[in-house]
């Protein structure tokens, strides 16, 4: 089975004129790191009466916040810009039942994007339409994710719609229906 890239994979690709990658600031994880460490003084501050609740408290108050600012300073969450906009792209996805399959893949083949008002929704999430897009419509990425026992596999290669065709793609998304 050949190995499909997902959206992502596709936008770290791009040239940086078109696509631009961003991770969170480092500021939030900082502050929390640094708010561990004045829980972690105020033992030292003051003096508490040896059956004080407060300096064990404070002890695990430093020590879960040195835990939230270590991991969000690891795992900062990542952004996609649109270069000449500089509007975040948004991920969104729209849940198709999986006996449309055929159908979805045709669709969006053909960029024939007034047949996906037809389409039969889904509470499951065993067919998705997943997109990116920006707030204003003018840039959008699209790709058909099917659920294959134990994993989500790219059924379609990842489309990138712009103004005209984008804006359209979205209009029909947006009037599917259950």
């Amino acid at each position: 089975m050949e190995n499909i890239e997902s959206i992502e994979q596709v936008l770290d690709k791009m040239d940086i004129a078109t696509i631009k990658k961003q991770v969170k600031s480092p500021v939030e994880s900082i502050s929390i790191l640094i708010a561990g460490f004045v829980f972690l003084q105020l033992n030292f501050f003051f003096n508490f009466d040896t059956g004080s609740v407060f300096p064990p408290m404070f002890l695990i108050l430093a020590f879960g916040l040195f835990i939230w600012g270590i991991l969000s300073l690891l795992f900062r969450k990542k952004y996609y810009f649109n270069s000449q906009t500089k509007q975040k792209l948004k991920t969104l996805e729209v849940l198709v039942d999986a006996k449309e399959r055929d159908k979805l893949v045709k669709i969006m083949n053909s960029r024939n994007y007034n047949e996906l008002k037809n389409l039969k929704l889904s509470n499951q999430d065993s067919l998705k339409l997943r997109y990116m897009t920006t707030k204003d419509g003018s840039l959008c990425f699209s790709q058909v994710i099917s659920y294959v026992p134990y994993e989500f596999v790219k059924i379609t290669t990842v489309q990138m719609h712009k103004d005209k065709e984008a804006k359209e793609f979205l209009e029909n998304i947006k009037t599917t229906k259950y």
